[in-house]
């Protein structure tokens, strides 16, 4: 069992916009979604946010839809690698749970929808997404990936390391460390060479040795 890294990641952009946020990974917990529903019903959020790759998307919808029907109010997010290829897909099929769809590298983009829709900010300004609007689909332009991967600040105090561990090694805490992103190769059965675009950046070597120092 491992840490969701990039929720790390997510958390701790949307923490530096300014909002308070909360890491639930109830799979790792083994928690169920009546266990989920109950949780989101004792926080109340505005935003509950999820990841999916496509053996769990299934799984994602049951936990966004908990989510509407406890907190009918509360906007719902979802994200990873089969949500931006399959967007249209999952608007069109669960339109009524989900609303909206961040494509590609989250970070930046979930914190500007966030700050758009507590500001009444324009959505179609916001790069990486999709929704619905007036009955129609709208996709804004595609978030040119970060320049510079070092920039950004893992909520590492939002995660409880209690709940990873590696088995060969009782009583052991595990943690991930991102060293890059991308691929540059164009296997065929993988969809990372598309995701990323066939293309590959490092994080500086000063930054990987800062993460491992503060896990450590």
């Amino acid at each position: 069992r491992w840490p969701n890294l990039a929720f790390t990641y997510l958390a701790g952009e949307l923490r530096a916009a300014g909002f308070e946020v909360e890491i639930y990974d109830a799979m790792t917990k083994d928690h169920t979604v009546e266990q989920v529903r109950q949780h989101i019903q004792e926080v109340s959020p505005d935003m509950v946010a999820t990841s999916a790759y496509t053996p769990a998307i299934y799984a994602a919808m049951d936990v966004l839809r908990a989510a509407k029907e406890v907190r009918p109010q509360c906007t719902t997010v979802v994200g990873g690698v089969h949500a931006t290829f399959c967007y249209r897909d999952i608007l069109h099929q669960y339109g009524k749970v989900v609303d909206f769809v961040v494509r590609g590298e989250g970070e930046v983009t979930l914190a500007e929808l966030a700050v758009a829709l507590r500001d009444g900010g324009e959505l179609s300004k916001v790069n990486g997404i999709a929704y619905r609007a007036d009955g129609a689909m709208v996709a804004t332009r595609p978030r040119p990936f970060l320049s510079d991967l070092s920039c950004l600040r893992p909520a590492w105090d939002l995660v409880d390391l209690r709940d990873y561990t590696y088995y060969p090694f009782a009583g052991s805490r595990l943690a991930v460390v991102e060293t890059s992103r991308g691929c540059s190769f164009d296997c065929a059965f993988c969809s990372q060479q598309k995701f990323w675009n066939r293309r590959w950046r490092a994080r500086s070597p000063q930054a990987v040795v800062a993460d491992m120092e503060h896990l450590a």
